[in-house]
């Protein structure tokens, strides 16, 4: 047997058993004898990036080496040319259109005129994920600063054994279109622009939304988004279409699922400024980050702070992260928590990783623990936040145990909780 995790290895074992114990039985979880079936009807993962393909070549060789690794491959050569067996949906002339269309797997059937080659299925992921994730409903709590990009909503890096961006030559030459609409049917005016760069350029590719067209989609009532290809590009934030712009769906197990609401929502406060970021024993006045020799800059609420490495002794087997910021309110008063912002660690180092999650101690600018603290409207007020951070190691048999043995480290992701949602403000790494 060579199946494991629903997937069949670089090198196939026995094909077909009377047992129901070959391979092809085993990834597809059926007891057929007739080889044509697993051609003609099996449930392939189109998004598999080894599977069969149309061609009327035999080959001698395999995708990849024993183990996965590159190889020249003639076969693999020739799958890639065939799009690895798919099939691109029609260029359309409105971004609307493409909503009916999907990507095809063009199998190649024993009635045909292709070899049914059993080898083609050797790497075989029945688990292949699809190559474009649908980023679901979104929800943007924006602040003076805020940019955000569409392709870091959908770009991801799959297993080898799947197809990414890279192997469809189909749509290397597109570009990636967010649209904007009043409606589920991208009826009406809509308002839309593409990446600067094709999806050839693979994770080089940006399409950024910038905080005055935040304000243009939250202002003009524009409560849908969708995700499609366009064969131009247009960097220009409008309704303009250009007359040689086609469409294409995006690779995806359903086009639908890349339109979806987007809700811009404005908070109660205007930004955060980051005071000092520290990893000491728990201090015991602020005046122990008026030197702030650790980290100091004003750094906007969705940015990240700057990743840095403290050595540092424990207490008490803890170690104790310190943020001091500033927030300003808008408006609005604005009533911050110690649950406002949160501590989303990982412990990692010698083989092993865990999380851990805690809410903050607040202090005031005189360093008294506060259950709350509220600020004017258009003022700021300075405050402190302290996580005790305990230390986990593993003993020689793998348990987790206290201490942090040298070379390990604590990753913290610092949050803040805004109208109910976790933005991430930044990173620090504490190494022994």
């Amino acid at each position: 047997m060579s199946v494991t995790n629903g997937m069949i290895s670089y090198r196939m074992g026995k094909k077909l058993g009377v047992g129901g114990d070959g391979d092809l039985q085993l990834v597809f979880a059926v007891s057929h004898m007739n080889q044509s079936w697993y051609f003609d009807s099996a449930p392939i993962n189109k998004w598999a990036r080894y599977k069969p393909f149309r061609s009327t070549q035999a080959f001698s060789d395999h995708f990849t080496g024993p183990g996965g690794e590159s190889i020249t491959s003639a076969r693999l050569t020739a799958a890639a040319a065939a799009n690895f067996g798919l099939s691109a949906p029609a260029a359309q002339t409105t971004q609307a259109a493409t909503l009916s269309t999907e990507w095809v797997y063009n199998r190649p059937t024993s009635g045909g005129s292709w070899l049914c080659r059993a080898q083609d299925f050797e790497g075989y992921n029945h688990k292949a994920s699809q190559p474009v994730e649908p980023p679901g409903p979104l929800t943007i709590d924006m602040t003076p600063t805020m940019t955000i990009d569409f392709a870091n909503y959908i770009f991801h890096n799959p297993d080898l054994t799947a197809i990414g961006w890279g192997d469809l030559t189909a749509i290397s030459g597109y570009y990636l279109c967010v649209v904007f609409a009043r409606n589920s049917s991208l009826s009406g005016t809509v308002m839309w622009k593409t990446s600067a760069l094709n999806f050839g350029n693979g994770a080089s590719m940006r399409l950024p939304i910038s905080n005055a067209e935040l304000q243009t989609i939250q202002a003009s009532g524009y409560t849908h988004y969708y995700l499609c290809a366009c064969s131009v590009s247009k960097t220009g934030f409008d309704d303009a279409a250009p007359a040689d712009a086609r469409f294409m769906a995006l690779p995806c197990n359903s086009t639908a699922s890349l339109l979806d609401t987007f809700t811009v929502r404005t908070p109660s406060f205007a930004n955060v400024a980051v005071k000092s970021l520290n990893v000491s024993q728990s201090p015991s006045s602020a005046a122990q980050f008026a030197d702030a020799t650790n980290y100091t800059g004003i750094v906007p609420l969705v940015e990240d702070l700057d990743t840095i490495y403290y050595p540092c002794t424990p207490v008490g087997g803890y170690y104790y992260l310190h943020l001091g910021i500033e927030i300003e309110a808008g408006s609005s008063a604005y009533t911050v928590y110690p649950g406002s912002f949160a501590l989303s660690a990982t412990f990692a180092g010698n083989g092993f990783s865990t999380a851990y999650a805690q809410a903050a101690t607040l202090r005031n600018s005189s360093f008294a623990v506060q259950s709350q603290i509220t600020i004017a409207a258009n003022s700021s007020q300075v405050m402190y936040f302290t996580f005790a951070v305990p230390l986990l190691s593993l003993d020689s048999q793998g348990q987790q145990v206290g201490g942090l043995s040298t070379g390990q480290y604590v990753s913290a992701g610092i949050t803040m909780v805004q109208n109910g949602n976790p933005i991430r403000i930044g990173e620090i790494r504490v190494r022994n």
